[in-house]
């Protein structure tokens, strides 16, 4: 008798030993599967980020060339706004960036003139930075609507900078 109660035990202890791994597992895959998800936005956005760059430095130099790019952005944005630095009129730009939440960010970052002219938004402001010498509508300041995770720009080579507008 002894030795079937040592096995129920036994039993016991095995099944408590499972659960526990089985739930590592489960936490160890979800977690890895999250990180998966944050590191290839993470990417999406550098990926963006440099071919931006790179078209408004290939396009600058030449004069009347137009370049239609369809940007994959990923992660969770809504737009992508320009602010015109080649030659800027500030006093313009600032009439024409509304004033809600994250545009009064931008808004600040124009009066402070912080060297940023894109921004990438959510629901609110989250990453800027710039990329040369650029050109907007005639009010300098332009927003591009990210739809699937796609931004498509049109790009137009001035000889000095790149006029940037939305394309689609």
């Amino acid at each position: 008798m002894n030795s079937r109660k040592s096995q129920i035990q036994t039993q016991i202890f095995v099944y408590v030993i499972a659960v526990v791994v089985f739930s590592f597992i489960i936490i160890y895959g979800y977690n890895a599967v999250r990180g998966f998800k944050e590191r290839s936005d993470q990417i999406a956005y550098i990926k963006f980020k440099t071919d931006l760059l790179s078209t408004v430095k290939r396009i600058s130099p030449d004069y009347g060339t137009v370049k239609r790019e369809e940007f994959f952005i990923g992660g969770e944005y809504s737009k992508v706004c320009f602010v015109q630095n080649y030659k800027p009129n500030k006093a313009q730009i600032l009439n024409s960036i509304d004033d809600v939440s994250g545009d009064l960010i931008v808004k600040n970052s124009v009066e402070s003139d912080v060297n940023k002219n894109v921004f990438l938004f959510t629901t609110t402001l989250q990453e800027s930075f710039d990329v040369g010498a650029i050109n907007v509508s005639g009010d300098g300041y332009t927003c591009v609507d990210i739809k699937n995770g796609k931004a498509k720009i049109q790009f137009k080579g001035e000889g000095d900078h790149t006029y940037i507008s939305n394309w689609g």
